[in-house]
């Protein structure tokens, strides 16, 4: 952790530099880099010079710490760029060129809407959790336990970033029922109720079980939330730089060509 506050500073110098060139979204709020543990995202504009610096950054972090970045998992991503300056910045880089999405954090990035192939990562680990569970007799109070607290962990972590794709839902909840009620991730067996009433709270009949499609819009409305109160966190700040701006959330609608992620949560905002 230490040497990635070391990195922070030695970026925070090279941005410093008067022929560094920010990515044009990233200016206001002189964002240069996310990190997390060894997972690393360098931010700037499509230039040589820039490119020649950020390198720079890398090699004295290297020659200090002795951590290099892996070229082969290492990959640039280009957009809107020409096609000499484009070739010019893969020759000075010396990283692969790969195109959205990509994944960070096992999560996909991409600015168009997530299909159903780009989320399969969550449904086969599910799935193949289920079909570990299937091997051992457990009780049905025991798979009701382990579909909200596992199977919902791993639900949780994507729903809390993306409004994921209806089919995607019906899906993940098709595994839970089939499993509380079948004890395999396959439809064996009839539930005696309804999933709407399995969802309910125990005092009201059900087993607590989170409705997989309501809770998504639930953990959404707190990104609404935290926008709309312009909480201090570093993506809530780059939402009002880029798209807010001076104007009053609660009665912004967002521009045609903007990401698919950030009209899902624009149109979440309808709920309130």
């Amino acid at each position: 952790m230490l040497a990635m506050e070391y990195f922070s500073r030695i970026m925070q110098k090279a941005c410093t530099h008067p022929n560094f060139n920010f990515h044009p979204y990233c200016k206001k709020l002189n964002l240069s880099h996310l990190m997390f543990a060894d997972d690393l995202l360098l931010f700037s504009r499509a230039n040589v010079p820039t490119i020649h610096i950020i390198k720079d950054a890398l090699k004295s972090f290297s020659q200090c710490v002795g951590l290099e970045a892996n070229l082969h998992k290492s990959h640039l991503f280009l957009g809107r760029c020409y096609l000499e300056l484009h070739s010019q910045c893969l020759q000075a880089v010396g990283f692969q060129e790969d195109t959205l999405p990509m994944k960070y954090l096992g999560i996909p990035i991409t600015a168009s809407g997530l299909t159903k192939l780009e989320c399969s990562a969550l449904v086969e680990k599910i799935t193949a959790r289920v079909h570990i569970w299937a091997t051992r007799n457990l009780s049905f109070a025991r798979r009701a336990l382990l579909i909200n607290d596992i199977i919902f962990g791993m639900f949780n972590y994507w729903a809390s970033i993306f409004l994921l794709p209806k089919t995607i839902l019906e899906k993940i909840t098709s595994i839970c029922k089939n499993y509380l009620w079948g004890g395999t991730e396959d439809h064996t067996k009839v539930p005696h109720i309804s999933w709407a009433n399995t969802c309910k709270a125990k005092k009201h009949g059900g087993l607590g079980l989170k409705d997989c499609e309501a809770w998504n819009k639930v953990i959404i409305t707190k990104l609404v939330w935290a926008i709309g109160t312009k909480k201090d966190v570093l993506w809530v700040k780059w939402v009002h730089c880029r798209y807010i701006k001076d104007k009053d959330w609660w009665d912004f609608v967002p521009a045609p060509d903007s990401s698919w992620t950030w009209k899902k949560i624009c149109s979440t905002k309808d709920i309130f």
